[in-house]
C-alpha cells in the first residue's frame, strides 16, 4: 500500500482489502462449527484499518482468531489461533462475522510490532478523516486502564504517550517521530489556522512560533489541484510570517537528506526561540520519549 496516498485513494485500497478479508473469513466460518472471533491483523483488516507496511502483505494471507483460553482454541488449518484473556470488545463488521475491537487488535499486535510501528498503527486508527477514524486517545487510555496484565502492556502505555489524533498519513507520523528521535520538540498535528480564504491544517506545526512542516507525498508532485493548493498555502503562510518546511520520502532513505531536514528545523526553532537548539544523534524512540533525558527536560522548559 502506498502510505502517502490521499484519503480517497487510501479508503479505496482499504475497502478492497476489507472485502478480500471478509471473503476469506466467511470461507473459514463455513468450514467449522466452532465460533470464530477474528483477531490481530485480521480484525483490523475487517474493520478497514491501515496496517504497518512491514506486516501488511502477510496479514492479507493469514487468518488470526482468538479465544479466552488455550484449550478452547479452534482447530482449522487455515487459522492461526491465539489465547487472549483480556477484554475483546467484540464487533460484527459484516453479516455475523465477529472480530475483536480495534484497540484490542492493536494491543494484540504489540508483541510483534516495533514501538514505532505501534505508534504508527495507533495514529492510523485516529485519523482526521472521519471515514478512517475508528477510535480516540481516550479510548486507548480507557482500554489500558481497565485491562489486566498482558505481554507488551508497558510498550502500549509508552506508545500512547507518543501517539497523536488527527493525522492524515503514516508518513506524517514517521516524520514527527523522526523529529522527536533527534531530540527536537514534538510538533503539533494538523492545527487549524484561520485565513482569509478558509482554514489551513499543516501536517505538523509549532503554531506559536509560526513554523509549519508539510510532508510531501507523491500526490503533492503529481496532482495539479494539489500543487496549486500547496502553492496557495505556502504563499499565504509566508506572507504572514510563517516558515514552511517540506520534507519528502528522501528523509527516510538518505542520511544527508535526513540531516539537512533536521538541521534546518533546529536552526529555525533556535532562531524563533532565541535559544540554541542542537539536534542529537538519532536515538531509539524509547530513549527519545524518556522524560528524564536532557533533551526532554530542555524541551519542557521552552516557550512553544
Amino acid at each position: 500500500m502506498d502510505i502517502t496516498s490521499s484519503p480517497d485513494i487510501l479508503l479505496t485500497t482499504l475497502t478492497r482489502h476489507r472485502e478480500e478479508t471478509i471473503a476469506r473469513c466467511l470461507a473459514a466460518v463455513d468450514h467449522t462449527s466452532q465460533r470464530l472471533v477474528f483477531s490481530h491483523s485480521t480484525a483490523l483488516l475487517l474493520l478497514g484499518a491501515e496496517l504497518p507496511a512491514r506486516i501488511e502483505r502477510d496479514a492479507r494471507e493469514e487468518l488470526h482468531v482468538c479465544c479466552a483460553t488455550r484449550g478452547s482454541r479452534p482447530s482449522l488449518d487455515a487459522l492461526i489461533p491465539h489465547a487472549w484473556a483480556q477484554t475483546m470488545n467484540i464487533q460484527v463488521p459484516y453479516n455475523g462475522l465477529e472480530c475483536v475491537g480495534p484497540i484490542t487488535a492493536w494491543a494484540q499486535l504489540a508483541t510483534e510490532l516495533t514501538l514505532e510501528e505501534l505508534v504508527v498503527l495507533g495514529d492510523s486508527l485516529m485519523r482526521r478523516d472521519k471515514r478512517l477514524r475508528l477510535v480516540s486517545t481516550a479510548d486507548f487510555e480507557d482500554y489500558l486502564a481497565n485491562a489486566g496484565k498482558f505481554r507488551s502492556k508497558d510498550k502500549c502505555k509508552l506508545a500512547i504517550r507518543l501517539m497523536r489524533e488527527d493525522t492524515d498519513s503514516s508518513r506524517e507520523t514517521q516524520t514527527r517521530l523522526l523529529i522527536v528521535r533527534h531530540g527536537l520538540p514534538c510538533p503539533c498535528v494538523n492545527v487549524a489556522i484561520q485565513t482569509d480564504h478558509g482554514i489551513l491544517h499543516p501536517d505538523m506545526s509549532y503554531p506559536d512560533l509560526l513554523i509549519a512542516v508539510e510532508y510531501q507525498g507523491f500526490q503533492h508532485d503529481t496532482d495539479e489541484y494539489q500543487i496549486r493548493l500547496d502553492r496557495g498555502r505556502r504563499d499565504y503562510l509566508r506572507s504572514h510570517g510563517w516558515l514552511w518546511l517540506e520534507p519528502d520520502n528522501r528523509i527516510f532513505v538518505d542520511k544527508k537528506c535526513t540531516e539537512s531536514f533536521i538541521n534546518n528545523l533546529a536552526a529555525i526553532l533556535s532562531q524563533r526561540l532565541d535559544v540554541e537548539l542542537e539536534p542529537t544523534p538519532i536515538m531509539t524512540l524509547r530513549d527519545a520519549a524518556d522524560a528524564r533525558k536532557h533533551h526532554n527536560r530542555r524541551n519542557a522548559a521552552l516557550q512553544l
